[in-house]
């Protein structure tokens, strides 16, 4: 392929990045799909969604693809990305919903708007029935469907309210609410709204891809510019990814880089195959990148004070693929000198969980490692 016709960056890891192919969601893309299409025919769907995993399986990346995917209906859907910082207040989060330079006809009587910063702004005098009121007129007026990232950090009055306009709207007015969070989200969805946790089913588990998936993770984008694998060093990247999406897009980035460095002396722009020459040549910019990764985690979960209790943990998992609840409690348990209270484990529970030390899929009681070998990683470097 000449160099004119390649793409300069095919692979780009970072924290939500679209990968160039999306591999092994095709159950939650399916679901996203069929929720699409009950709002182009005027109706919401049954319930939100909501998708949960530990940082870097590509949570993120899933509601991009979405994103991409309302942008095309026709007739038009309107999606609205939202985190939390964005909606520290119940203006706020009006505001970013109806923008009322586009929606300031459906004034309800009891609304008014501001001026701040140059731009107009909802006052809702802290009702949130007005946010309802006001949202379900916007909604007639075109579908909506709210993607609500790093859901875990929504405040408790901006989360109530949002969780409450949700299932009032969607029965008025075509509406969809995607949360997407990490294993945190569990506990804040409880504090906020249980009967919108409980509706909101099958809950998707966003983690490790299968080993198929990930294989054609790499593979697909590869092959497009004219690059295959040998089944062996296919075998041995998969192997090194660990399944973990966010280092498939490492390794994609280590490989391209080494097929056009390696092809340049041809004048080709890449080789044709990855052996395992191309993989043992790719590696090192692979391994500095993923232990630059796991220094980043290693520091925030020591500045933390979770070490002790992530490096016991790590030990309770040396040969076990899971635990239960119990078991991860009691590992906790022994990192600490005294006996800890029900809190103070469950303090500790939740912060690793956030942390994606480990977590439970959304349709299993056990726990698993979030990444294993960042378990080996804090297990060597709390040694030294």
């Amino acid at each position: 392929m000449p160099p004119s016709d390649l793409q300069p960056e095919l692979f780009r890891p970072g924290w939500g990045t679209l990968p160039p192919y999306l591999a092994g969601r095709d159950a939650q893309q399916h679901d996203l799909k069929q929720a699409l299409a009950c709002l182009q025919t005027g109706v919401s769907p049954a319930s939100g969604k909501v998708l949960i995993g530990p940082r870097g399986n590509g949570k993120t990346a899933l509601l991009r693809w979405f994103k991409q995917e309302i942008e095309r209906v026709e007739p038009g859907i309107d999606g609205v990305w939202l985190t939390p910082d964005k909606i520290p207040d119940l203006d706020a989060l009006a505001t970013e919903l109806a923008p009322p330079e586009r929606f300031q006809s459906l004034l309800p009587d009891t609304l008014s708007l501001s001026l701040g910063i140059g731009q107009l702004g909802w006052e809702l005098g802290g009702r949130p029935a007005s946010l309802t009121r006001l949202l379900a007129q916007r909604c007639r007026k075109t579908p909506l469907v709210v993607l609500l990232d790093e859901a875990q950090n929504l405040g408790a009055s901006e989360g109530q309210a949002l969780l409450n306009t949700a299932q009032e709207i969607s029965v008025e007015a075509p509406f969809l609410l995607i949360l997407a969070g990490t294993p945190n989200l569990y506990d804040k969805l409880n504090s906020l709204s249980a009967t919108f946790w409980e509706r909101c089913q099958p809950i998707a588990g966003i983690g490790r891809l299968d080993a198929g998936a990930s294989a054609a993770a790499l593979e697909r984008p590869l092959a497009e510019q004219g690059i295959s694998f040998t089944s062996e060093a296919l075998e041995e990247v998969v192997a090194e990814s660990q399944r973990y999406p966010y280092f498939l897009q490492l390794w994609g980035k280590a490989l391209w880089d080494q097929a056009r460095s390696a092809a340049e002396p041809t004048g080709k722009g890449v080789i044709e195959w990855i052996d395992m020459a191309v993989f043992a040549a790719a590696r090192p910019e692979f391994e500095r990148s993923k232990n630059g990764f796991y220094a980043v985690r290693y520091r925030q979960i020591e500045q933390s004070e979770l070490l002790p209790a992530a490096r016991t943990v790590a030990l309770a998992f040396t040969e076990r693929e899971s635990l239960s609840d119990s078991e991860f409690r009691q590992a906790i348990a022994d990192a600490l000198p005294e006996k800890p209270s029900a809190e103070m484990t469950k303090t500790i529970s939740s912060a690793l969980q956030g942390q994606g030390y480990v977590w439970a899929p959304p349709d299993d009681v056990m726990l698993e490692p979030g990444i294993p070998s960042l378990m080996d990683y804090v297990l060597a470097k709390s040694a030294l």
